[in-house]
């Protein structure tokens, strides 16, 4: 079954030092200089990716969970959020 994010649309926007966070209901997606480095949904859970920029994403990848072990390939976070963003009928 698929969410549909206009049902329960809370947006809120939090953005500092090149570090933005935006909540729609339950999906939230985190931007790095305005790069996707992170998604969460109550459903599928949280997904980061690995850094591949430089000193400040990764502080602001350590912001959201510092354990490093968890972080995925970009290729692999490409595809998940891919999927995730269907699923919220947002693309």
């Amino acid at each position: 079954m698929e969410d549909n994010i206009n049902d329960s649309l809370n947006l809120i926007v939090r953005g500092k030092n090149s570090f933005t966070e935006v909540h729609l209901g339950k999906l939230s997606l985190y931007f790095s200089y305005g790069t996707l480095i992170a998604i969460s949904s109550e459903k599928h859970g949280r997904f980061i990716s690995k850094n591949y920029w430089g000193t400040t994403t990764g502080k602001h990848l350590n912001s959201i969970d510092c354990d490093q072990s968890i972080r995925i390939e970009r290729e692999d976070f490409d595809k998940i959020v891919k999927r995730i963003i269907k699923h919220h009928r947002l693309i």
